[in-house]
């Protein structure tokens, strides 16, 4: 569909009034058994992303109903292109956990950028670049992709202290974004440090990232996303609270000493700093940590 093409390289190029017009002509029910009507519905999740609409964006994607999907070689790739940006919008929303979770879930090639992404905001900049310095990833990753990796490691890079290696890496990125014309890599970073990264690099190179950053208001995602980190043992003695249980009978089914209970239920009190049993369970579930019904994990 040309009117689809043109739509996703509109949002890639961050002209979002047009990506919303080609959207807007495409008739999606004569695309019905197709897979054309689910990347309709991803590149307007992506055009609302890039608009500061996360919130729309999150719901547009998952309103796409599995029964609609028809089952061919070409869904993989749909399917991993929605679940990265399922975990983007979660992050740009703030939901740490929750993308966690869609993350583990898969181990496409493509989640690697939200994984990286997720950590360099979790503030974990050293565990970021890990990720996407991966070798093999790095053999198979598309051109968008390697700019969005570069991008995290010169902002990780930069975090840690390593200014020279952080204007290497992102003038790595700028060089491999000007030949693609790739803008809307840089709209997930803050300008302000964005430009203090670069400089020192060349007027061309400045050029180009004045020109990407300023195609957006501010950065798609926010500058910090909170991940509560639970052993197995707490993660397992917090679903039987949320099921009501008290210490002594968690302790008994789980085979340990109340006191271990008690132990472990402080320490998952602190790190959801909760001050009670209830207020424990609604930050759980705020968090993502623990299921409020069967469509929680959106």
């Amino acid at each position: 569909n040309g009117q689809l093409a043109r739509a996703w390289l509109a949002v890639d190029a961050l002209e979002l009034n047009e990506a919303a017009r080609l959207i807007a002509s495409i008739d999606v029910d004569a695309l019905r058994g197709h897979v054309l009507p689910g990347l309709v519905v991803y590149v307007e999740a992506l055009r609302l992303l890039y608009s500061g609409r996360p919130e729309e964006a999150l719901h547009e994607l998952l309103r796409f109903a599995p029964s609609q999907r028809p089952v061919r070689d070409e869904l993989a790739l749909q399917a991993a292109r929605s679940n990265a940006l399922h975990a983007d919008l979660l992050l740009a929303l703030g939901r740490g956990n929750h993308a966690r979770a869609v993350i583990q879930r898969s181990d496409h090639p493509l989640m690697r950028v939200p994984l990286a992404r997720m950590l360099l905001l979790s503030g974990e900049p050293t565990a970021a670049v890990g990720v996407a310095s991966d070798f093999d990833w790095v053999q198979v990753a598309t051109p968008r992709s390697t700019v969005e990796m570069l991008l995290v490691k010169a902002v990780a890079h930069h975090r840690n202290g390593q200014p020279e290696t952080a204007r290497a890496t992102l003038g790595n990125a700028i060089g491999t974004a000007a030949n693609a014309d790739e803008l809307r890599p840089f709209a997930d970073f803050p300008r302000a440090e964005l430009i203090e990264i670069a400089q020192g690099l060349r007027a061309p190179a400045m050029a180009f990232l004045e020109r990407a950053t300023g195609a957006v208001d501010g950065p798609v995602f926010r500058a910090r996303v909170e991940l509560v980190h639970l052993t197995s043992r707490e993660q397992l003695i917090l679903t039987r609270l949320a099921a009501g249980l008290r210490a002594r009978q968690i302790a008994t089914e789980l085979f340990i000493s109340y006191n271990t209970v008690r132990t472990y239920i402080r320490q998952i009190y602190k790190k959801l700093s909760a001050t009670s049993r209830d207020d424990a369970v609604t930050r759980a579930r705020a968090y993502g940590l623990i299921p409020t019904s069967p469509r929680s994990q959106r």
